[in-house]
């Protein structure tokens, strides 16, 4: 497997699996504290994109060059993760695009902070 596609396959792993904890976490705050549903949605929605800028830092510092390509893959594949969530949960479209555009600008960010981790 080329090193650039390992890289960015470990990256949106890695991004997966940090929502998937975040999913859980926010789960158990609901259900065991006072906190709102509003404040979990917006901790969930923040932490959707931290998500996918992590996920691209850690593409980037894999593959060791090209941050910015490797984190605008991490972010582009999470987007089509992310489409294909809502598609079979049958979600309503609306903010599709912006987040898409806010995944690939936590990607490119994430990619390039990577890179600053090599050296």
């Amino acid at each position: 497997m080329p090193k650039n596609l390992f890289a960015v396959l470990k990256g949106f792993l890695v991004s997966v699996i940090l929502l998937i904890s975040l999913i859980i976490f926010g789960a158990l705050a609901l259900a065991f504290t006072p906190l709102g549903e509003e404040t979990i949605a917006l901790v969930m929605n923040i932490g959707r994109y931290v998500c996918v800028f992590l996920g691209a830092m850690t593409a980037a510092f894999t593959n060791g060059s090209r941050g910015l390509w490797q984190g605008l893959a991490v972010g582009a594949v999470f987007f089509i993760f992310f489409i294909l969530c809502r598609t079979l949960m049958a979600l309503p479209a609306a903010g599709i695009l912006t987040a898409g555009a806010i995944f690939l600008l936590c990607g490119a960010l994430g990619g390039v902070a990577g890179i600053m981790l090599v050296k």
